[in-house]
């Protein structure tokens, strides 16, 4: 049996169409009011700091650690592994969350 192949019908196509048209559209707006690296990067310093710790805390549990756990739970004594990944992120999480946008706004620099 042949594997069926793909076709985009005019009604998908119209749909793709309007999507990058709105996506345009969005983009050239929001390029119009960046005046400076900060607006781009951090919003023209304009947040607080508990949605950028909020942002930090998220980045802290990414997409590695719930792929990357799976693999040492596979392995022999994987369980403790995770037991102390899983204490030093409780640890080190307040400390990051706290300090560190303290010091970048205190700072006024710039960072990824």
């Amino acid at each position: 049996m042949k594997p069926h192949a793909s076709v985009l019908t005019p009604t998908d196509w119209g749909v793709l169409f309007l999507y990058v048209l709105a996506l345009s559209a969005i983009a050239y707006s929001a390029a119009r009011k960046v005046r400076a690296q900060d607006d781009y990067f951090l919003a023209g310093r304009s947040m607080s700091r508990w949605p950028i710790a909020l942002s930090m805390y998220v980045a802290l549990f990414s997409t590695n650690s719930f792929v990357g756990m799976t693999g040492w739970l596979n392995r022999p004594q994987g369980t403790i592994w995770i037991g102390l990944n899983t204490i030093g992120i409780i640890l080190a999480v307040p400390i990051v969350v706290i300090l560190y946008p303290t010091i970048f706004f205190r700072l006024k620099i710039t960072t990824a």
